[in-house]
């Protein structure tokens, strides 16, 4: 584990992505990365849930996916990450989630 805390001190830049079931636990590894590390914690469910409490136009689009308990398609999920990266102040990136896998592509270009 030390070996894996010298990287991450020691990186110019990281990007990373925390992937799991709900409430399996991405939020506490989340929040102590972000502690120690300094990075920016971006959590899909929080965000949404930020939006359709504002009634935002994105949460006013999500509000029905999540109240009939379905996936919010991937375009709209897609559009969410890309403003959440707009607010990114540091280089080092934590983004959370059940769905996230597919994205992984996407932001790896």
């Amino acid at each position: 584990m030390s070996n894996v805390c010298m990287g991450l001190t020691n990186a110019k830049t990281i990007k990373a992505l925390i992937l799991g079931a709900p409430a399996s636990g991405k939020g506490t590894i989340s929040s102590r990365i972000v502690n120690s590390f300094g990075f920016t914690h971006i959590s899909s469910g929080d965000r949404l849930r930020y939006h359709v409490t504002h009634q935002t136009e994105l949460g006013k689009r999500v509000e029905k996916y999540m109240n009939q308990g379905n996936f919010v398609p991937d375009d709209i999920m897609i559009q969410l990450i890309n403003i959440e990266l707009k607010s990114v102040r540091n280089g080092n990136l934590l983004l959370d989630g059940e769905k996230q896998k597919r994205y992984i592509y996407y932001y790896s270009k």
